[in-house]
């Protein structure tokens, strides 16, 4: 039975270890710089994703924040419907992180951002398969989306991002149908003409292909647009800290180590006695000379009564 519960502890924790904070902010402005605020600053060690979309220019100049650094492989999308752009840049938390954070675009741009924070990720190599899609081409809403997916490694976090450009009506509202097994899905838009429109979603602890990524973005005005989308894999730590998927989550953040302490006490009491116990038969049974040496262990057990004594 002690050892069904120790089991059983064990496989609690690590999966309640699983449980990665993801957070996700988003926000739109009809200026140059937009400032997406979280509900609170990302512990250090964290990853932070931050994707924009602006519009009113061409070809993408993104000003990121200080600390963020272009991800390997990752490219801006320039030309989306002739006059938007997407980019995305990251960072490794520190000690003491802002609640928000904030992007400007190219002069005369509007511009829209989402931020990603995850834990337990990898934070020297974070970041495994990557794909990029498009600019796709103008299409009258509703549009059925056809992203370029990737091949994630076991205990991956994929998060997708999708940045839209064309000219909308101030009376628009968007709606963002995730692809199948994403979660969490969002759309962030303005009610000013041309400000940019985008979409983002995820999935937690994805493994293998997830194949192209459909989904769907709909509108009340039956306007259109043209896309652009990023899909990341972001790897989980190597080792130590928390392991596996994500959540996106408002307030919910586990306290694993109360957790484990109020868990592990009494099977650890129950083993540190049973281990005590040992030890004295052992030294009585040498004492009496009613000893002898195990052949395998070298462990000096009494001769005629179990090695661990009765509880």
């Amino acid at each position: 039975m002690k050892t069904t519960l120790g089991v059983f502890v064990v496989a609690l924790l690590l999966n309640c270890a699983h449980a990665a904070i993801v957070e996700v902010g988003a926000a739109t402005a009809a200026v140059q710089s937009v400032t997406v605020t979280l509900s609170s600053a990302p512990p250090s060690g964290d990853i932070v994703v931050f994707c924009a979309n602006q519009s009113g220019v061409p070809t993408g100049t993104f000003i990121w924040p200080s600390g963020f650094s272009a991800i390997s492989g990752l490219s801006n999308i320039d030309n989306i419907n002739s006059n938007d752009a997407i980019g995305c840049n990251y960072k490794v938390a520190g000690a003491s992180e802002p609640t928000s954070y904030s992007v400007s675009g190219g002069s005369g741009a509007y511009t829209s951002g989402v931020i990603y924070v995850l834990s337990g990720r990898n934070t020297t190599s974070p970041f495994g398969a990557i794909s990029s899609t498009g600019p796709i081409a103008h299409a009258n809403f509703p549009i059925t989306l056809a992203v370029t997916g990737v091949t994630a490694a076991s205990g991956d976090d994929v998060i997708e991002y999708i940045g839209f450009g064309g000219s909308y009506q101030t009376s628009d509202t968007f709606t963002f149908t995730a692809p199948s097994g994403f979660t969490n899905a969002g759309a962030t838009y303005g009610t000013t003409s041309y400000t940019p429109l985008a979409a983002y979603c995820a999935k937690a602890n994805a493994s293998g292909a997830t194949g192209t990524l459909g989904g769907t973005m709909t509108d009340t005005a039956n306007t259109g647009a043209a896309y652009a989308a990023y899909v990341i894999a972001v790897a989980p730590a190597s080792s130590g800290g928390q392991k596996g998927g994500m959540f996106f989550a408002d307030n919910f953040r586990p306290k694993i180590p109360a957790v484990a302490a109020a868990m592990f006490m009494p099977l650890s009491w129950s083993i540190n006695r049973r281990n005590k116990r040992a030890a004295e038969r052992r030294a009585e049974a040498r004492m009496a000379g009613n000893w002898k040496r195990d052949s395998r262990s070298g462990i000096i057990v009494p001769s005629t009564s179990r090695e661990n004594g009765d509880e």
